[in-house]
């Protein structure tokens, strides 16, 4: 039997990426299809679970983030942004050089 590597569901078990190599015979490429399927609805059933999940995650990583900036007992003077740097300088209608330095 011929599989074109063109046809939808050869590129849908590509893009799954759970099959290497692509299975040499019609048993267990229908298998292989079907089980790439499951993955897909499971992935698709689980997301509003774990995306608001994970959203939270991020949020607390970002406020605790914030605390420890607060607490930050640091005083060295940063130089601004670029966008903050950039910003000053259209007010006062003046274009800064650019110097590349390395860090160390």
């Amino acid at each position: 039997m011929k599989i074109n590597r063109k046809s939808w569901h050869y590129r849908f078990m590509k893009r799954m990426n759970l099959v290497y190599p692509m299975p040499t015979n019609l048993c267990s490429y229908f298998w292989t299809l079907m089980m790439c399927f499951a993955v897909a609805i499971f992935l698709v059933a689980v997301s509003p679970f774990i995306l608001p999940i994970a959203g939270i995650i991020l949020v607390y990583k970002k406020v605790e983030d914030a605390r420890n900036w607060k607490t930050d007992s640091s005083n060295e003077v940063k130089e601004p942004g670029i966008v903050i740097a950039f910003l000053k300088a259209k007010k006062q209608k003046v274009c800064p050089l650019i110097e590349y330095v390395d860090e160390g």
